[in-house]
């Protein structure tokens, strides 16, 4: 799935919490207010057969740029450990945007 024109991805990271579960956290900017996405993301993951989405836990932006965002998502270990085959990032509008795995 190819990168989204006008935002860019600063971020993707896999933090284990334990052997059941862990955290995605995934970093962006929009280039520009007119290429924006309202809200957050959902993230995709796909391994093998399964497809799974899961929302992001609610970011605490409190004085930083609007254009500036930050994703947290509670992800099995299952799914990110090994890799999965995909990651991508899903608005409510319909956008998609790959990750880098």
């Amino acid at each position: 799935m190819p990168a989204l024109e006008g935002l860019a991805v600063e971020a993707v990271e896999w933090l284990p919490s334990g052997s059941d579960a862990g955290l995605v956290r995934v970093r962006g900017r929009w280039s520009g207010e007119e290429r924006r996405e309202a809200g957050l993301p959902a993230l995709g993951v796909r391994r093998g057969e399964e497809l799974r989405t899961f929302e992001s836990l609610p970011d605490a932006r409190f004085g930083r740029d609007p254009l500036v965002w930050r994703g947290t998502y509670l992800v099995p270990a299952a799914l990110m450990e090994p890799a999965p085959e995909s990651l991508w990032l899903a608005w409510e509008s319909g956008v998609r945007a790959g990750l880098p795995v």
